[in-house]
């Protein structure tokens, strides 16, 4: 983890939201909700474990005062230098900043759906994963 001289949020913990994504014909909306869904766990370990548009990722997160970044090492429990070459060209850093409102403001600048997605925290206390 990164050390910062200033105030340091506490990302640890269970984070759910959900993209903006328009209801579709013929699509259940139970679909929609979990395809929508980012559900972020940060353990006090520095891992986390993420679901973004249905797809589990884990890895490492560095944290400097108000923001974090997540750096992936697994998608769908496959290390990431396993990955094909062009999930690879589509895996980069994903970055977190603390609000004011105690929300986290997620981005993934290379995620199918880049738009930035807020995240509310719904529990604490979060054990590190075996």
């Amino acid at each position: 983890m990164l050390a910062s001289c200033g105030p340091r949020a506490d990302f640890f913990g269970k984070w759910d939201g959900h993209r903006a994504m328009a209801p579709r014909p013929g699509v259940p909306s139970y679909v929609l909700f979990s395809a929508s869904q980012v559900l972020l766990y940060i353990y006090p370990s520095g891992r986390f474990d993420l679901k973004d548009l249905s797809v589990p990722k884990s890895g490492t997160i560095a944290v400097d005062g108000m923001h974090a970044v997540l750096t992936v090492t697994k998608i769908a429990n496959i290390d990431v230098n396993e990955q094909s070459e062009a999930t690879k060209a589509n895996i980069g850093p994903i970055y977190l900043d603390m609000q004011p409102d105690g929300s986290i403001r997620y981005r993934d600048p290379k995620a199918m759906d880049a738009s930035e997605v807020k995240l509310l925290r719904v529990a604490t206390g979060v054990k590190d994963r075996p």
